[in-house]
């Protein structure tokens, strides 16, 4: 086989791969992981079952696929704070959480799942869902971590304030999924703000 041949069947697999994974995602957030079932993601893909073992060796495995994915594309939107920027370390740390609350919007589907489905039906499942949240708590503790460092937060346990943010976010945005609402750009700026304010002021006034 021509190298040009290989690259050719090599970009129609990958092809192939990616709609497979689209059609998952859809039958995850329609029926639920549980519910859902590979004749499903079949019929979703309009594929053979044999085609889907090609590339997949189980539900869970592209599940786990999918939520890797998400994982990382979040790792790459929480930045550092920079003190040498001409824009503040509060309006660096509130980009952070916006950024995070656009790419839960904008993949509802995957959120969806992340929210609303069942635990202690599956360990395996459990356990998945667990480390996704884990990460996105890490993301966030390190960089409420880096704003103590700096003197720019006041000393505060970064560990328990990171689960106050990300729960602030996961309800915040369950309602909102739960009423079918897809806030825009504004909205979400006015969001994240408010959760960002509340967990690094509260409420009471001084």
């Amino acid at each position: 086989m021509t190298d040009g041949r290989v690259t050719r069947a090599r970009a129609l697999r990958e092809e192939r791969r990616q709609q497979i994974l689209y059609a998952a995602r859809g039958v995850f957030a329609h029926r639920g992981y549980h519910a859902s079932s590979i004749a499903d993601i079949l019929g979703a893909a309009n594929i053979a079952r044999g085609t889907f073992y090609l590339h997949f060796e189980s539900k869970k495995t592209i599940f786990s696929e999918l939520l890797d994915s998400f994982t990382d594309r979040l790792s790459g939107v929480v930045h550092r704070v920079d003190l040498t920027s001409d824009v503040s370390a509060r309006n660096q740390l509130l980009a952070n959480v916006q950024r995070i609350l656009a790419i839960l919007f904008d993949n509802q589907d995957l959120t969806t799942i992340l929210l609303r489905e069942a635990v202690g039906v599956d360990t395996e499942f459990d356990t998945k869902i667990a480390e996704f949240w884990g990460h996105v708590h890490l993301l966030v503790k390190r960089s409420l971590k880096t704003g103590i460092e700096l003197g720019i937060l006041r000393s505060i346990d970064p560990e328990l304030y990171a689960w106050f943010v990300l729960g602030g976010i996961k309800e915040a945005i369950a309602q909102l999924v739960a009423r079918g609402e897809t806030p825009d750009a504004e909205q979400r700026r006015r969001l994240a703000e408010n959760v960002l304010d509340y967990t690094l002021r509260g409420i009471l006034r001084t």
